[in-house]
C-alpha cells in the first residue's frame, strides 16, 4: 500500500467552508487585559483575516474582549469559542500603528 501524502487535522480545503483561509503560525502573543496589568502570554497557532486561534496555559483567563500583540501587530479580539486550552477569537478592530521611522543607509 502507498502511504498517504498528507494527513488533514481539519477538513480538507475542498470542504473548508470558512470565510477566510487559515494560516498556521507559531508566534508568542501578549494579551493585554488592563492598562497597568502585566501581559498574559499565549501561543498564536493560526491566523486569518478575520481572527486567530490561540493556546493558553491553564492559569490564564482570557476575557471576552481583549487586546493582543503579536508579530508587530496589535488588535482587539472577541472570544468566539473555548475548548480546553484553545481559544478562537474574532478580529474586532485592527490598531493603527504609528509609521515606522526609516534609517538612512550610508
Amino acid at each position: 500500500m502507498r502511504p498517504l501524502g498528507r494527513l488533514y487535522t481539519a477538513a480538507p480545503p475542498a470542504f473548508d467552508l470558512r470565510r477566510n483561509p487559515r494560516h498556521p503560525v507559531r508566534h508568542l502573543g501578549k494579551i493585554l487585559t488592563e492598562p497597568h496589568a502585566p501581559p498574559q502570554y499565549c501561543l498564536v497557532e493560526e491566523t486569518s483575516d478575520s481572527g486567530v486561534r490561540i493556546c493558553i496555559t491553564p492559569d490564564v483567563e482570557v476575557p471576552g474582549l481583549f487586546i493582543m500583540r503579536f508579530a508587530d501587530k496589535e488588535a482587539t479580539y472577541k472570544v468566539i469559542w473555548r475548548k480546553g486550552q484553545l481559544v478562537g477569537a474574532e478580529l474586532v478592530r485592527q490598531a493603527v500603528s504609528a509609521p515606522q521611522l526609516c534609517r538612512a543607509v550610508p
